[in-house]
């Protein structure tokens, strides 16, 4: 029997993972390879350090990379991160004539990622209309990655929701053995702009409050002027294992927030101002809501020593993570069309 193909197409490389579209596309190819599928992949490197798709320019031989990628490996399927690179080259991956199948992976529709360039006054040099991101995803063959915001927003445009596969957020489980002292608060994030933004503002209205407690940063590189109770490190999964809450307020961004679920699937109970009861989750059972950062500042003063709501919610939480994000089940549905 013939073996299945898929290619990848992606802004950022598979690895080293630094942000959660890495993730999300790590993950798949992860998972795709369980499903004995032949997996290709293509890092079309985009040329900014501000955000995945702002003022993308890609070197001069894209096009034909692309092609010969798709001439030599034959794939059955094409998954491409992010609408815009799908416009970018939909010559190529939409055409009528083409013997593959091509699915996107949304992670940020563009719709919504341009709210969060104006909040932080980018001028985004190669726009995308909102006219031409749902042409392209109308032409494509199917989406995934997307959250409910995003999906009652394809809906409204009259994207059927047979293209529409919802993937949750994948994420891979690792079980926290226990509870330790080394580091009270977790921050995950990387060197896009909006995660150095967040991190600021929450030093100067948050972490500034707490000098005794101990704030590990993981992904980012070392900010100055910051105390000596906050440790940036490379991003590493096993330092999670001495982190007790993981810190998500989140004043600047866009993103699907999947470092939050990320977190979880360690058992590390999350401070959040992100609503996550469209995913089933509840506050205080699966995680601590705040609505603002003086709640904010309110909830780590209660909960910093608390370790029996630390234990419930991370075993709700682990618990949740295994039966929803955990990513052979979260890509399980890819099972219908791959």
């Amino acid at each position: 029997m013939h073996r299945k193909v898929a290619l990848i197409l992606s802004l950022t490389p598979i690895k080293p993972i630094k942000s959660g579209m890495q993730n999300t596309i790590f993950l798949l190819q992860k998972y795709l390879k369980k499903k004995r599928i032949l997996c290709k992949f293509v890092n079309v490197k985009n040329l900014n350090e501000i955000d995945p798709v702002v003022n993308l320019k890609f070197e001069k031989n894209t096009f034909k990379n692309i092609d010969k990628a798709i001439k030599t490996s034959k794939p059955n399927f094409i998954f491409v991160n992010t609408s815009k690179l799908l416009y970018i080259y939909k010559d190529l991956l939409l055409n009528s004539n083409k013997q593959f199948k091509t699915i996107l992976v949304a992670h940020d529709l563009y719709h919504f990622r341009k709210k969060y360039f104006k909040k932080i006054s980018i001028i985004d040099k190669t726009p995308l209309s909102n006219n031409n991101e749902i042409k392209v995803i109308k032409k494509s063959n199917y989406v995934i990655d997307i959250s409910y915001e995003e999906k009652k927003y394809l809906l409204s445009q009259r994207i059927s929701n047979k293209k529409i596969i919802f993937t949750k957020t994948p994420v891979e489980l690792k079980k926290k053995s226990k509870f330790t002292k080394k580091f009270d608060f977790v921050y995950l994030g990387s060197n896009w702009r909006q995660n150095i933004l967040s991190l600021n503002y929450l030093y100067k209205k948050l972490i500034i409050k707490f000098p005794n407690m101990k704030f590990l940063v993981l992904g980012m590189n070392k900010i100055s002027g910051y105390k000596n109770n906050v440790i940036f490190k490379t991003f590493k999964k096993n330092f999670l294992h001495n982190c007790n809450y993981g810190l998500a307020f989140i004043e600047y961004g866009s993103g699907r927030n999947v470092k939050i679920f990320e977190m979880m699937s360690f058992g590390i109970p999350v401070v959040t101002n992100k609503k996550l009861s469209t995913y089933g989750l509840k506050e205080n059972i699966h995680y601590i809501f705040a609505s603002n950062i003086g709640d904010c500042i309110s909830k780590i003063s209660k909960i910093s020593h608390d370790k029996n709501l630390r234990k419930k919610i991370s075993k709700n939480c682990l618990l949740w993570i295994s039966k929803n994000s955990y990513y052979l089940k979260a890509f399980k549905k890819l099972e219908k069309i791959i």
